[in-house]
């Protein structure tokens, strides 16, 4: 279960139980920061370019699959998988994005290990988003 670990920098950052992970230990970790939205942006966009990061943070061979824009507690959303490589090992970004008015949420959820647990429960964390 992931729960609430610290915020820094823009971003909070959620772990399994709140706990400190440990990078040696390949530990998954969902992060949620929010960014203003330009007029000509939608939630895929802004996620498209979040992902391109993830190339400069190490994520090789990557497949996007499982990609939907739909509603998300009445927000228009982008979600999508991301399957690829982290440092040799198989790893998970799972993206959504999601926007009300001039602001975007962006939620990932990064996995290395037990991916397809981790995947159901960055769904979950997601799904909670609420926006004022």
């Amino acid at each position: 279960l992931y729960k609430f670990y610290q915020f820094n920098a823009g971003l909070y950052v959620y772990t399994e139980d709140g706990k400190e992970n440990n990078s040696e230990n390949d530990d998954p970790f969902f992060l949620v920061t929010q960014l203003p939205l330009e007029k000509f942006m939608s939630a895929k966009t802004v996620a498209g370019m979040m992902l391109a990061k993830a190339e400069e943070y190490g994520m090789t061979n990557q497949e996007v699959k499982n990609q939907s824009n739909e509603k998300l507690n009445g927000y228009d959303a982008y979600r999508a998988e991301v399957y690829g490589k982290m440092n040799g090992k198989n790893s998970l970004i799972y993206m959504c994005t999601v926007v009300k008015g001039d602001l975007a949420i962006v939620m990932q959820g990064i996995a290395k290990k037990d991916i397809e647990k981790n995947l159901e429960e960055f769904k979950k964390l997601a799904a909670t988003v609420k926006l004022k």
